[in-house]
């Protein structure tokens, strides 16, 4: 099992994320876009039919990473059992592992959520009128 966690722009949204892989096969992937645009993905790949995206209630960045952490601490085995590849349903993810990885995500997340908001405002700072 590993995580991936990066940062996207895109033109529906930009902002940190996370996604999780076992197998080499990705299960779930959150963007943390902010209001309106943050979302997540769960990957059953039952033939060409993919689940699409559902939308993050949370307001705000921080609280979306915070979800997304969440839920994949206590329902990435909820996922995996009903994922449609036995060794993904058969995979025993360590919790203690992932916990660590988790909580060393988590920084990294904030990290770039912190970086991008400092380069936001000096960017406005730059184009505002003197």
């Amino acid at each position: 099992m590993s995580l991936a966690v990066f940062w996207k722009n895109l033109p529906n949204g930009c902002g940190p994320g996370i996604a999780t892989y076992i197998h080499q096969e990705e299960i779930i992937t959150f963007d943390c876009f902010g209001p309106v645009q943050g979302h997540f993905h769960i990957h059953m790949h039952y033939g060409s039919i993919d689940t699409g995206r559902l939308l993050l209630p949370e307001a705000d960045i921080p609280a979306q990473i915070e979800r997304s952490l969440f839920e994949i601490r206590h329902n990435l085995l909820h996922w995996q059992q009903i994922h449609p590849d036995r060794r993904i349903r058969d995979f025993r993810v360590d919790p203690g592992a992932l916990g660590g990885a988790l909580a060393s995500a988590a920084v990294y997340l904030q990290v770039c959520h912190e970086f991008a908001e400092a380069s936001r405002r000096a960017s406005s700072l730059a184009t505002s009128p003197i």
